[in-house]
């Protein structure tokens, strides 16, 4: 045990109910092994006093008489009249002390903020990189894309000069319940700074830059929390469920890796430049459909009056010559018919666009726009950022002051280029053919890139495609998919929606959540000097370490759900040899 660390206010509210006296703890500025005359410290684990604690009225008995400058130690004082507060005393004199299961926390020398991460300003630089950024209460909070060990989790939040997560109270941990049921866009597991460790009573405390905390009665743990199952878990894993059950505690064992989280009074979180893209909802008008019984959909009307239909790269297109719009107008006629206004978000789309429309000449509006956010171009209507990598500008373009993106078609060669909104061009709409999402985001990737369903079946039989020779189309397919998923971009696994995919093939399978972040933090590492390949060696890996959490996030799609319908149920192959639309050569055949 230890002399007494009065560590909090909570602790402070605690330790008024014991008997009226004095007794010894182990506050001092005098100790030279503790701090500089200057500086509170608790000697009993070497951390200098907290400064709230310091300032805090409520800390300090009141009294008249000014402590002697001998008075170097502090006891605390509890009245029967409940005027309680820590004095100075001479340290040679005789009192009652108070002793102290206490926890083992990370020395003083592993918390050391790293300066190479802040700008001259002292700002963070590149922070919305580290994860989600949010301030609820007092406390702004930091839930990180990293798996990490708790000791890593520790001394990583102080290197970007913050502290591991904790919750001081039970109205700090229904806030963030509260908070998870409105808004929540990261992972739901994450490392806190609790721990038992070193403490034979069990003791579960905070482990803060000012020393460790106790914890507060009333906090939420698990049902069945803590255990201590086999002896080992000794640090504690904070939960988000998201539902009426929110936010939760539970022990588990300190080399886990969870995503990291950290914590600091209140600051501005950082804000992510992000263009502006139109607010209204994309609905189709049901007015401008009939029920076609053969094909059991809601058809468009009149639809070859609208322009050019085509089918292909995984998508129906629809070259909208109806009529000329603004951008914003553009997106809102593909909407009305049950489509979205195109994106060309891969090289390797927007090459089987050339091709499908080789014929055609002419300007086209897509969904791109960096309006808001200057240079930061987005595709709204796939709600992703550009990939600089994948996109094929038209010479002297993107231009200042241009903010939305359309497409130049010219006999087979299609480039992106900018224009001002406000100019009247036709919309380039576009709808994925197949209504299940996980058999369309499959076949749309295959044909873009011209796999075959051998091939494709080659990358579930995990013995099987780790002896394989892998073809460059294969590489790309595979790219493509984690794309599509939200998983890969701009050549490197996206953290965040990696680890909520792998979460949600878990189910809270602690093994099988270790097994699964182990892998992605080793396979998330690797880099080559092209997409494809790097995606294809992050898959393999993958593969190799976790296959069956892989494989079913694939099969599941998991945040990928959306179902389309298009407006149309085929599209009419043309013939060469009709004469017109009214007198066909051979009857239409719909592919």
């Amino acid at each position: 045990m230890t002399l007494l660390a009065v560590t909090s206010l909570e602790e402070f509210d605690c330790l008024s109910g014991l008997s009226a006296g004095t007794y010894w703890t182990s506050g001092s500025n005098v100790d030279p092994l503790c701090a500089p005359l200057s500086q509170y410290s608790w000697c009993s684990t070497g951390y200098n006093m907290s400064p709230s604690l310091i300032s805090s009225n409520k800390f300090w008995l009141s009294t008249t008489v000014a402590p002697t400058p001998a008075e170097h130690c502090l006891a605390f004082a509890i009245s029967a009249t409940s005027v309680n507060g820590l004095v100075h005393k001479y340290c040679n004199e005789s009192l009652p002390f108070i002793c102290q299961y206490t926890v083992e926390c990370p020395s003083s020398d592993v918390c050391i903020k790293n300066n190479s991460l802040f700008d001259s300003s002292g700002k963070l630089i590149d922070s919305p990189s580290y994860g989600f950024w949010t301030a609820i209460g007092n406390y702004t909070y930091l839930f990180g894309n990293q798996p990490m060990t708790w000791l890593e989790n520790y001394a990583h939040c102080c290197a970007l000069g913050m502290e591991a997560f904790n919750i001081e109270n039970l109205a700090e941990q229904n806030a963030l319940t509260r908070f998870t049921k409105i808004k929540w866009e990261a992972t739901t597991n994450f490392w806190t700074s609790g721990t038992s460790k070193g403490s034979s009573a069990g003791l579960w405390s905070w482990c803060e830059p000012n020393g460790p905390t106790i914890f507060t009665q009333n906090l939420v743990w698990e049902t069945g929390q803590p255990d201590k199952k086999g002896g080992n878990e000794n640090c504690i894993h904070f939960r988000f469920i998201l539902n009426a059950t929110g936010a939760i505690l539970s022990d588990r064992n300190c080399g886990n890796r969870y995503s990291f989280a950290c914590k600091s009074l209140i600051i501005k979180p950082p804000l992510m430049c992000v263009a502006t893209c139109p607010t209204g909802s994309c609905q189709r008008s049901y007015m401008l459909f009939n029920y076609n019984p053969r094909s059991n959909l809601d058809e468009l009307k009149d639809y070859q009056s609208y322009g050019g239909w085509y089918q292909g790269c995984g998508r129906m297109f629809l070259d909208y010559t109806k009529s000329a719009e603004n951008w914003t107008a553009a997106r809102d006629k593909c909407c009305e018919i049950g489509m979205t206004l195109a994106s060309m978000e891969s090289v390797g789309k927007l090459n089987c666009f050339s091709k499908l429309v080789n014929n055609v000449n002419g300007d086209f509006w897509l969904s791109g726009t960096d309006q808001g956010c200057p240079s930061k171009f987005r595709w709204c209507s796939r709600n992703r950022d550009f990939v600089p990598a994948e996109i094929k500008w038209k010479t002297g373009h993107p231009k200042a002051g241009l903010t939305c993106v359309y497409l130049e078609v010219r006999n087979g060669t299609s480039l992106l280029a900018t224009a001002d909104c406000a100019e009247q061009k036709n919309p380039l709409c576009e709808i994925r053919k197949k209504a299940t999402p996980n058999v369309a985001m499959e076949m749309e990737c295959a044909e873009i890139w011209d796999v075959p369903s051998e091939q494709i079946d080659l990358l579930f039989n995990v013995t099987a495609f780790l002896a394989a020779s892998v073809s460059r189309n294969l590489m790309c397919f595979i790219k493509c998919v984690g794309s599509e998923m939200g998983l890969f971009e701009f050549g490197k696994a996206m953290s965040m929606e990696v680890l909520r995919q792998i979460e949600l093939v878990a189910q809270e399978n602690p093994v099988l959540l270790g097994q699964a972040m182990a892998a992605f933090l080793q396979c998330s590492a690797i880099k080559f000097n092209d997409d494809c390949t790097t995606a294809y060696e992050m898959y393999k890996c993958c593969q190799q370490k976790a296959p069956g959490v892989v494989s079913a996030i694939i099969y599941n799609n998991y945040d990928n759900g959306s179902i389309s319908s298009p407006p149309i149920g085929c599209i009419p192959t043309r013939r060469r040899c009709w004469l017109s639309e009214n007198y066909p050569c051979e009857l239409n055949v719909c592919i």
